[in-house]
Parts: structure tokens; C-alpha cells; sequence
């Protein structure tokens, strides 16, 4: 595939990338359960990240229960999906640019916190 038809390939999708995204966040953000579960599951994954001793059986089968009421939501799935979408546009994006200019702008925006 040619970097001109590439681009204009790119360039197609974005806009329904950012489209599906928005949209699922809408209907996430109004779906108060679907927000009320990936809270309790952030927040205890969260508490057990921060926890210096392994994590428990007990604990991580709770938090697998939780990941799985949230994953079994449809808000929560497209919500998930979409976002996936965007975010792997975004590295197309990122890895045009670095091709073309040898700038990574996702070096600056790493989460360097993980458990």
C-alpha cells in the first residue's frame, strides 16, 4: 500500500474512530451502573496495586468477578471497544509520525504507574 493511499485510508477512519468513541462515552457516562462498576473495580485494584504483600487468592478471584460484571455490560464492551479503536488509530498516527520525523509523542504521555 502507497503512504499517499495510506494516509487518505488513515485519515477516513479517524473521524469515525472519534465518532464511535464519543458516542460511547456518552452512553457510558449515562449509564450510572456500568460507571458504578469500573469505579469499584478501579478502586480495588487500586488497593491491592498499593498493597505490599502478594496478592491474595481470595482478593484476585474477587477482582476477576468484578472484571467480569463490568465486561458483561454492553455499555461497557462498546465503551471499551471504541476506546480501543481510538487509541490504536492514535498509534498509527504516532508511528507515521515517527517514521517521517523520528518524533515519538507518546514517550511523553506513558503511564509509568503500574503494580
Amino acid at each position: 500500500m502507497t503512504n499517499s493511499l495510506k494516509c487518505r485510508r488513515t485519515t477516513q477512519l479517524a473521524p469515525e474512530a472519534f465518532f464511535r468513541y464519543q458516542q460511547a462515552n456518552k452512553f457510558f457516562d449515562e449509564d450510572h451502573q456500568a460507571c458504578a462498576r469500573l469505579r469499584q473495580f478501579a478502586r480495588f485494584q487500586g488497593r491491592l496495586c498499593r498493597k505490599p504483600n502478594p496478592i491474595s487468592r481470595e482478593n484476585l478471584g474477587f477482582l476477576r468477578a468484578v472484571q467480569a460484571g463490568a465486561q458483561r455490560k454492553p455499555v461497557i464492551k462498546a465503551y471499551s471497544l471504541a476506546q480501543k479503536e481510538a487509541v490504536d488509530f492514535l498509534r498509527e498516527v504516532n508511528a507515521e509520525i515517527i517514521q517521517r520525523w523520528g518524533i515519538s509523542f507518546t514517550s511523553y504521555y506513558v503511564n509509568r504507574s503500574t503494580c
